[in-house]
């Protein structure tokens, strides 16, 4: 059972408790569907185990009552009910989510706004220590679905880990974004959905997120191709900067908290070395200023590369090498002639790659941040220097998991422009093929899997899109009787099961898509044979609602995107009303018997881009090519 808890107030008048222990106070035994304020005081246990959790002790006590501070709180009228019952020795109670709760400690005299996550029970009642608490609530759902433990993969790590941020229910999360010196190609893309899908099932969760991605608008490429076209690095990076939000736009890309640029942050970057200088991290030569990877004992520690071999003082200046060349690297590069450069205090020149990242994180989300994502070509060189630069400034640790997607094949090669299989998204585009097919495609393998990119793929993508509009359009046009079939509400709340439980394994989209899709089949057999109820259709419509605040592909908008880039069909010049019309018309025609005219419609509709699909049940919808 998942209970949907809105906590009012909580007030914590005994022993300090950690932000962990407060994850149990979804544990009410009692569920009803209009609200309710519940009141209660109940001991609560430590588990030793991250697995575990917290658990209520036995011969404790749940009533609800209105509590007269909260009562502005409560929707006008709202039924209260009062109750008093025993809880059992040990509870049944799979798992809760708390969605928002304020916290006040003892001697702290400070209120905070927290966001709590779930976590599945499995502590028995036995293993309890006495912590007196009291708790007041607003039941707001209850469905059959339980929480999952959410667990990531930490390259760090090498292991899939609970996910627990610093601060409960608060995310801060960076995602290098594209070097903008050209169009990014559908494999940054790979890596762009992937931390999409992350962030919108951290949200779907109840997580608040403050996500910084970066554009990296100076490094060696920007700077030689800028110079080549005699422009500045501003100047040329403009157009690919726009490019790429277009690009996110159209892939249903949500923009993160914080857009930056690097040359909007050299200031933090030149402070962030003297904090390195003054640390003896650094040394000068030939103008640059290099770090020490000798000094930083931890080298290596994301790439597990072993650095015992490398020779003191051997340095490297290009801003991607390989592991066996591993160096000493550039923090601050000096100026060559023609090239952009900045007047600073630790003298003229630019910053190197590595150093952009470190110093812009940190200015955004602090000195510790809960997660960095990436492609998995960046954890070396990139990350671990990331690592090595703020680490030893701060002495802190710098990120706690580290998400790197892997990599993607075209038709089991490479890509390489020089194989003729390196595609942007606008070469796709181009091809006629839709944005929700691209996003369906790259969003479908698990992130740290290979995925083997081919165009059969592309179009299995697009057909896959088709039958959840369908199913989709199904659910909101269809005439079915009323009451419930049999089972499917149970089957309904299995599928949102599955569907949490795959995201919430590391992100495996592969068996959250088959969650969904196994609900779609059995439905659509189900609605063939007119069993299907009305009462069943709020459950599914909130499934796919949830299953589209993560995967974005059913709103059927693909025309509108591509003809704002400048592709695809534009539908005649048809608008969504003038289509409604035309279909109305059109459906009269029928009831009229009137085949000739509905045919006439359904042909100038055809022509103009718009293809029609009739129901059995005498509904009719519509899609654009």
């Amino acid at each position: 059972m998942r209970v949907g808890l809105q906590p009012l107030f909580v007030l914590v008048p005994g022993t300090p408790i950690r932000s962990s222990s407060l994850l149990s106070v979804g544990s009410i035994p009692y569920f009803q569907r209009h609200p309710t304020i519940l009141s209660r005081n109940l001991p609560f246990g430590s588990a030793r185990c991250a697995r575990k959790a917290w658990a209520p002790m036995s011969k404790t006590e749940v009533q609800a009552n209105t509590v007269n501070p909260l009562e502005s709180a409560l929707p006008q009228n709202a039924p209260v009910t009062l109750l008093q019952s025993p809880l059992p020795k040990s509870l049944d109670l799979k798992s809760f989510r708390i969605l928002r709760t304020y916290e006040k400690r003892r001697g702290e005299g400070s209120e905070r706004l927290t966001t709590l996550r779930s976590i599945p029970w499995s502590l028995p009642t036995t293993h309890c220590l006495q912590i007196e608490s009291s708790f007041c609530f607003r039941l707001l759902t209850t469905t059959d679905s339980p929480m999952n433990e959410i667990r990531l993969h930490n390259t760090l790590s090498g292991q899939t880990e609970p996910f627990v941020p610093q601060k409960p229910g608060d995310v801060s999360m960076y995602t290098c974004g594209p070097t903008v010196y050209d169009y990014a190609h559908i494999g940054n893309y790979r890596t762009f959905v992937f931390q999409d899908i992350l962030r919108r099932f951290l949200k779907l969760r109840g997580f608040k997120l403050n996500h910084v991605m970066n554009l990296t608008d100076v490094d060696d490429r920007i700077i030689a191709k800028a110079a080549a076209a005699g422009v500045g690095i501003r100047e040329y990076t403009q157009k690919y900067v726009q490019a790429f939000f277009d690009d996110c736009k159209t892939l249903s890309i949500e923009a993160p908290e914080h857009w930056i640029r690097a040359t909007d942050y050299v200031d933090d970057m030149v402070k962030l070395i003297q904090r390195l200088q003054e640390k003896s991290y650094t040394y000068a030569g030939e103008g640059s200023i290099y770090y020490r990877i000798a000094k930083f004992p931890d080298y290596g520690k994301l790439s597990k590369i072993d650095v015992s071999g490398i020779q003191t003082g051997a340095r490297v200046d290009n801003d991607r090498y390989e592991k066996e060349s591993a160096r000493d690297f550039a923090l601050w590069k000096a100026p060559k002639p023609g090239e952009h450069f900045w007047e600073t205090p630790i003298g003229p020149g630019r910053p190197g790659w590595h150093i952009e990242c470190s110093a812009m994180a940190m200015k955004l989300l602090g000195e510790t941040i809960d997660i960095h994502t990436g492609g998995i070509d960046l954890a070396f060189p990139h990350h671990e220097n990331e690592i090595a630069q703020s680490e030893g400034a701060t002495g802190k640790q710098f990120v706690h998991y580290w998400m790197h997607a892997e990599h993607l094949l075209v038709e089991g090669e490479k890509m390489s422009k020089s194989l003729g299989n390196f595609f942007t998204l606008r070469d796709l585009f181009a091809k006629g093929y839709k944005p929700s097919a691209l996003r369906f495609a790259l969003a479908s393998v698990p992130y740290r899997r290979q995925l083997n990119f081919t165009f059969d793929g592309l179009q299995q993508a697009a057909s896959a899109v088709e039958r959840l509009r369908n199913f989709s359009d199904r659910l909101a046009q269809g005439k079915f009787p009323e009451g419930q079939q049999p089972g499917m509400a149970e089957r309904i709340a299995k599928a949102a099961q599955d569907f949490d439980a795959g995201l919430s394994d590391d992100l495996n989209t592969a068996i959250a898509l088959a969650a969904i899709y196994d609900l779609v089949r059995e439905a659509n057999i189900v609605m063939d044979k007119g069993e299907f109820r009305q009462g069943d259709v709020a459950a599914a419509q909130e499934l796919l609602a949830s299953f589209d605040r993560v995967f974005a592909v059913i709103a059927d908008n693909d025309a509108e995107k591509l003809q704002a880039l400048g592709y695809g069909n534009s539908g005649g010049g048809l608008s969504d009303p003038e289509v409604e019309k035309l279909v109305a018309q059109r459906q009269d025609a029928r009831k009229r018997r009137d085949f000739a005219a509905s045919d006439r419609i359904r042909k100038e509709l055809a022509d103009r881009g718009i293809i029609l699909e009739d129901g059995r049940d005498g509904s009719v919808r519509w899609k654009r090519k």
